[in-house]
């Protein structure tokens, strides 16, 4: 419960961005994507783990629409820089350890 209770605020971004991104959205009972981009601006937002996600969908023409795979191998080779400070912080959170010493 108390790992649950950790990941509420996580849990609850997701959900934002999805849904400012158009992802919980239904028509006549159908769910429908959103937009191609708009998908892709989502996992950028939405940081490292959702960035290798869409890395995957990538190269999976079986599971998306090529007008997504098009979006998401976008995310292969064209993303922003990330800051070191970011990265090392992550780091050290999720592993427990200063990265000096992992």
């Amino acid at each position: 419960m108390d790992k649950l209770l950790r990941a509420s605020p996580r849990l609850a971004q997701i959900i934002a961005v999805f849904a400012r991104h158009g992802f919980i959205q239904t028509t006549h009972g159908e769910h429908r994507l959103p937009p191609p981009t708009d998908m892709r601006e989502a996992f950028e937002e939405l940081g490292v783990v959702f960035l290798k996600l869409g890395q995957v969908l990538s190269l999976r023409r079986d599971l998306l629409p090529d007008a997504y795979v098009a979006e998401m191998e976008k995310l292969q080779d064209q993303l922003p820089p990330m800051d070191f400070g970011d990265v090392r912080a992550t780091i050290e959170t999720e592993l427990g350890a200063p990265l000096s010493n992992l």
